[in-house]
């Protein structure tokens, strides 16, 4: 599966340059995280089909699921660090070092999520929803579960080529799965084509089929590829402890962040919404996938920051790290400002795709107002949070985020329930408005106080640990002279 060789661009100084890169970099991955947003969309239609407990069911089994998947996850988006700032550095071999650790890691991760999995029964009995709602959310959890490894391994993967730059390798690795997901869904949900009806277990199994194809197509990709040469991708495949801790000490914090940030909003979905009945969550449901059509391309445009961000600091130029977030802050910004409007303008009849129930209609309606209204806070949280962590700052912004998401989300919105019962689920809606506005903030006043420019991710004369030494051997050393790299390759 060959990848394109990179586009040699010769830079300038200024927004027009810059902007070139970041558009560059950016539009790929756009279209790689809209098309897991097609995924989930699908889904939810297709299971829409069948009744609002079938999507409702989802949902819910979707969102606590993810508060696992969500610390792997979280932890794979720092070989997007480590790979960037390496090809600035000029270690090309790291570059796939680190790809590597991050697929050993997601194995480890999977099996331990797999843990887990005799617990699903009496998380699901914790929520108290009805019985057929519970056995739904339980057959969903329970396989949705197993893609723990695989979802890891890809975000791993597809974060090396977007740290290398080279994001289209990622593009069509989401594309291709997003194309069988789609064909998964019809087949397993309905029954056609000879397959059992599963219904909701079907969405599940077609999601994992899917994920799992992608991890074979990115592998595919990273060793037979041209980043095979250039990158010596065949000569780092071995365990390598040291880089392994690399990811887990600045990727713990993401993982720990996005878990618990991740828990929240399940808990806001499945506690405090899904206290008012499963017409609510549906509604909810529903809303949350227009918001994926928002954040979605938004973390595409910030995985194109991180990845600026980490080069730039690679080469030693934290004024071009500082110059290329701007635009991509705008690029950001600008987009989910345009969604705001349109979800403002048109919430009542983006929801009525899902479903013509006029109480579902109603809520959706509303529920849309407030997420027009924190859009462009948002794109503000997706754009620092990607430029700190390009350059390996971690910690604090994931200690503030945990701290805001459970306080405001969780706390403030249990406090408007308790206070407020008849604004129903409007009061955990406002609450979780008012904490993406502090956060979004919070955020930039870390970024705007520099200090992301004093962490260094690389001692100056590191050498490598013991049991790295033994993993290696002679034959894995890459040469003295690498392909030329050109400090502007922006693309593929």
């Amino acid at each position: 599966m060959a990848e394109s060789q990179p586009t040699h661009v010769t830079e300038e100084p200024g927004d027009g340059s810059d902007l070139r890169v970041m558009l560059t970099l950016a539009w790929p991955m756009v279209v790689t995280t809209m098309s897991r947003t097609v995924m989930q969309f699908v889904d939810t239609y297709w299971l829409s089909r069948l009744g609002v407990g079938h999507a409702a069911a989802a949902a819910v089994g979707g969102i606590l699921c993810f508060s696992v998947i969500g610390f792997a996850l979280g932890v794979m988006t720092v070989v997007n660090t480590f790979a960037s700032q390496c090809l600035g550095r000029k270690e090309y071999d790291k570059c796939s070092a680190y790809a590597w650790q991050g697929v050993w890691l997601a194995l480890m991760l999977g099996a331990g999520a797999a843990l887990l999995w005799p617990a699903i029964p009496a998380v699901v009995r914790f929520f108290g929803h009805e019985s057929q709602l519970q056995e739904m959310e339980r057959q969903f959890m329970q396989i949705i579960l197993l893609s723990v490894a695989p979802s890891a391994a890809a975000m791993a993967l597809a974060s090396f080529f977007a740290g290398i730059h080279r994001p289209k390798v990622a593009m069509w690795s989401a594309i291709a799965a997003n194309l069988l997901n789609v064909v998964g869904d019809y087949v397993l949900i309905f029954g056609e084509w000879g397959f059992p009806r599963l219904e909701v277990a079907g969405a599940a199994l077609a999601t994992v089929a899917a994920t799992v194809f992608r991890v074979g197509f990115l592998l595919v990709a990273l060793w037979w590829g041209t980043a095979r040469k250039q990158f010596a991708s065949r000569r780092t495949w071995r365990v390598q402890p040291s880089r392994i801790m690399d990811l887990l000490r600045i990727g713990s914090p993401i993982g720990l962040q996005w878990a618990a940030d991740i828990s929240a909003w399940a808990m806001f979905v499945t506690w405090l919404v899904g206290s008012f009945g499963k017409v609510h969550i549906a509604a909810s449901q529903f809303v949350f996938q227009y918001l994926h059509v928002s954040f979605m391309p938004a973390i595409g445009v910030g995985i194109a920051i991180s990845a600026a961000v980490g080069r730039a600091i690679g080469e030693d130029r934290p004024d071009l790290a500082e110059r290329r977030f701007r635009v991509g802050l705008k690029l950001c910004c600008g987009y989910m400002a345009v969604c705001g409007v349109a979800f403002f303008l048109f919430g009542e009849w983006l929801v009525s795709w899902f479903s013509e129930d006029p109480e579902v209609l109603h809520l959706g309606r509303w529920m849309m107002v407030f997420a027009a209204v924190f859009q462009v806070f948002d794109g503000m949280c997706v754009s620092y949070n990607s430029g700190l962590k390009g350059a390996g700052d971690t910690r604090w912004p994931a200690i503030v985020s945990v701290s805001l998401c459970w306080l405001v989300v969780v706390g403030g919105g249990w406090l408007a329930v308790q206070l407020w019962p008849e604004a129903k689920s409007f009061g955990p809606w406002g609450a979780s408005t008012t904490y993406i506005i502090i956060l979004s903030m919070v955020l930039g006043y870390r970024w705007r106080s520099g200090a992301w420019r004093r962490i260094k991710l690389f001692a100056p004369e590191r050498e490598p640990a013991a049991a790295d030494a033994l993993a290696a051997t002679k034959d894995e050393l890459v040469p003295t002279v690498q392909p030329a790299i050109s400090k502007t390759d922006v693309g593929e």
